[in-house]
């Protein structure tokens, strides 16, 4: 279930809740919020570093509703992080403005001039709300109450989809089916990952098997620890899969290891679902 969260009813909020979608995007404690409104720093309301060094400049514009982002506001802006120390990498201008295409056209001319040794961006609310609906933790942390009213259970949502991701051939059908160690193996490494990033796709057609938060996302509690013994479990599962394709063992004696690791697996992941009332998975051997 997606929902339409309102804007924060004043500026403060939004900065704050600017400052928690940084916190996705950078290293775990380099974001930082600077001053109050009208004592910005050099243009930028908030700084983080991302993963790869670099740094990110935002800058809460407060629009009434109506109102346009032009290019030259951005511009003005832009020039005011220009003296920004440590020099940016990303500067994006955010704001509770709807979507529009004249954000995009002169965020693409701005950055196409080569006045700006940064790429500029800006974040509409739809960019915020988009978020909101894949952040667990952003959402416990400022509209909780809002998104319990509408009877949303984050907790319920993210487990449902990881069902979803282990209601597969890969863990629920005899070992003795299996095609091949090489299938097994993929499957393996899919769903861990899948663990991590919330992201599950047909490895075949690219098409989403399911969706579901990235784990950096979720707050520490049931859903966190259940994810992390399903990943420890299943990375144990698929390096002992890798030495066994290298060796190329494949006899009924494998077939009954492989059957008993993934019931421990799949026991693990029910107890999590029944804690929620959420139909467990019944394997087929």
């Amino acid at each position: 279930m997606l929902l339409n969260f309102p804007p924060p009813a004043n500026w403060q909020d939004f900065q704050i809740l600017t400052a928690r979608l940084a916190e996705l995007m950078c290293i775990e404690g380099s974001v930082h919020e600077y001053g109050r409104q009208g004592q910005r720093q050099a243009g930028v309301d908030v700084y983080g570093e991302l993963h790869g060094g670099e740094h990110l400049g935002v800058q809460c514009k407060e629009m009434e509703l109506g109102k346009k982002l032009s290019e030259r506001l951005i511009r003005i802006e832009a020039d005011k992080a220009l003296k920004f120390e440590p020099a940016l990498k990303i500067f994006v201008v955010a704001t509770t403005l709807p979507e529009d295409t004249g954000m995009h056209r002169a965020v693409t001319n701005l950055n196409q001039s080569g006045a700006y040794p940064f790429r500029i961006t800006h974040w509409s609310w739809k960019h915020f709300n988009d978020m909101l609906n894949r952040s667990n933790h952003v959402v416990q942390d400022s509209y909780e109450r809002y998104a319990r009213s509408f009877g949303y259970d984050q907790e319920l949502e993210d487990l449902e989809a990881i069902r979803a991701g282990f209601d597969r051939p890969a863990f629920i059908d005899d070992f003795m089916h299996e095609v091949n160690y090489e299938d097994f193996v993929d499957a393996l490494g899919d769903t861990i990952l899948f663990l991590d990033t919330g992201l599950l796709r047909d490895r075949y057609t690219s098409t989403l098997v399911s969706t579901t938060y990235a784990r950096s996302m979720l707050p520490d509690g049931p859903s966190k620890k259940l994810r992390d013994e399903l990943k420890k479990e299943a990375t144990k599962l698929r390096r002992h899969a890798i030495q066994d394709l290298k060796t190329g063992r494949r006899d009924v004696e494998s077939a009954r290891f492989y059957n008993a690791r993934r019931l421990a697996l799949l026991a693990t992941l029910n107890r999590g679902l029944r804690s929620l009332d959420v139909p467990p998975i019944a394997p087929n051997y």
